[in-house]
């Protein structure tokens, strides 16, 4: 997904078509993309837009040190949100940081979260792109509500996270 400062995005299927905007018009398109020197593919469900956010909210929570950084595509079970992304910290000071740093990084992308939810409590933040809905959890909040189990249908995304060195 992200490599070398910019997005490789490559299409495997000569069906795909792109708008104006560079957004893919077809759902069924593949994407590869490398994950240290092992390269994958998988059908892309989401439109490009929304592949961009997963990685770039999901790398953000990465580099803050967020445990258990997992993305869904929930595309098929529900038409609100494309994705969601999890991620949890095991105090809430530490989920605010990685709350502060998925909004800055998605900022620099030009994405601005319709709606904020859970900031001040620090115990489960809810942060609303439309394309994505990211979470972060206080660990024990994640555990009592365990969303991987109630969203478990659902595709698991590879995120290949890169190291923040």
């Amino acid at each position: 997904w992200k490599r070398d400062g910019g997005y490789d995005l490559r299409w495997l299927t000569p069906e795909v078509e792109v708008d104006l905007c560079g957004h893919a018009t077809l759902a069924s398109a593949h994407t590869i993309w490398e994950s240290g020197r092992e390269a994958r593919e998988r059908p892309l469900r989401f439109f490009t837009r929304s592949g961009e956010l997963v990685a770039i909210a999901a790398q953000a929570a990465h580099d803050k040190k967020a445990d258990q950084v997992l993305a869904f595509d929930v595309s098929e079970q529900i038409a609100i949100t494309d994705a969601f992304v999890l991620a949890s910290a095991n105090n809430e000071r530490a989920v605010g940081a990685i709350v502060d740093e998925v909004e800055d990084k998605l900022r620099e992308a030009g994405a601005k979260p319709i709606r904020r939810e859970g900031h001040k409590e620090g115990r489960w933040v809810l942060l609303d792109y439309v394309e994505l809905v990211v979470h972060v959890f206080h660990e024990r909040t994640r555990e009592y509500y365990l969303l991987e189990r109630l969203w478990g249908d659902a595709d698991k995304v590879d995120l290949g996270l890169d190291s923040a060195d």
